[in-house]
């Protein structure tokens, strides 16, 4: 495995251990996070884990149309808080920040 590939895995494990979401490692010493990448058919080489957080993360225009779907949920306009609230469901988890 890369080294690129294990500083990732290694990011990513460390993210939900220093959250307490679990151990690091499985008893036989290898990386849960890897293991439950793979069971999910997300590539763990370097390429794949680029794509796998670049779809989670939102770009800095998609933050900027983001936070205009969450003003116009305040809209008095039905039509208005509607399509915000489609918008806001298609970006799915990643606004959940935002929506905080």
């Amino acid at each position: 495995m890369h080294r690129a590939t294990r500083c990732l895995i290694f990011l990513l494990a460390g993210s939900a251990a220093l959250l307490g979401t679990r151990s690091l490692f499985a008893e036989d010493g290898t990386v849960l996070d890897e293991q439950f990448l793979k069971a999910r058919d997300i590539k763990t080489d370097g390429p794949g884990l680029l794509a796998f957080f670049r779809k989670r993360s939102l770009t800095e225009a998609e933050q900027q149309r983001l936070q205009t779907s969450i003003r116009q949920l305040g809209s008095e306009a039905f039509k208005a808080r509607a399509q915000a609230s489609n918008d806001i469901a298609l970006i799915g988890p990643p606004a959940l920040p935002f929506l905080k």
